[in-house]
């Protein structure tokens, strides 16, 4: 067993796992606003951002913390600020880069995970409307600019006939095809 290469396969799994986590707080912050509460790039404490927001001041000081170790936040004399670049993609709702609610997706794939073992080890069929509500939510917000496009261009709205339809239609297919079948 070569112990370098493991060591490295290690790091990256603990890697991936925080990385997870993280998406777990960008989510937390899109719901509650605290993003969008630091979108001016002033710094504000955990205290204040907690009466701010409405939420619980340790809570936010945890969700704090996670960003700035994760550097999505800068942290000087025990206050955090939100970069103007970080606030695009996660404050930003008008932004051509925002993907804060996008993380919903990451959310529904781990409250979906019996489901997808469950077509693993069945008949392979995981409708795209048997996901969980947030799946929809995070690839409506996620893509919303070229959804409003596509529904402006071809009259129809995607979203709406993946997870209204009974099988998943060819020209919006997922390339998942593997878990996510459509009934015969």
């Amino acid at each position: 067993m070569n112990e370098a290469k493991l060591h490295e396969f290690m790091g990256k799994v603990v890697t991936d796992m925080g990385g997870a986590w993280m998406m777990a707080m960008v989510l937390i912050g899109d719901e509650l606003g605290l993003y969008k509460a630091m979108a001016d790039g002033k710094a504000i404490t955990a205290e204040a951002l907690a009466k701010r927001s409405g939420c619980h001041p340790r809570l936010v000081r945890e969700w704090l913390d996670a960003n700035a170790a994760s550097g999505y936040l800068e942290v000087a004399d025990g206050a955090y600020r939100l970069p103007p670049e970080q606030a695009m993609a996660l404050a930003n709702e008008d932004s051509p880069v925002f993907v804060a609610p996008g993380q919903s997706v990451v959310a529904s794939c781990f409250i979906d995970l019996d489901k997808v073992l469950e077509a693993f080890r069945g008949t392979g069929a995981f409708p795209w409307g048997a996901h969980h509500h947030r799946m929809f939510h995070g690839v409506e917000k996620f893509f919303a600019r070229a959804t409003r496009r596509i529904s402006r261009r071809h009259g129809c709205h995607p979203l709406t006939e993946w997870s209204t339809s009974s099988r998943v239609a060819p020209r919006w297919r997922t390339s998942v095809a593997a878990t996510v079948r459509p009934p015969s």
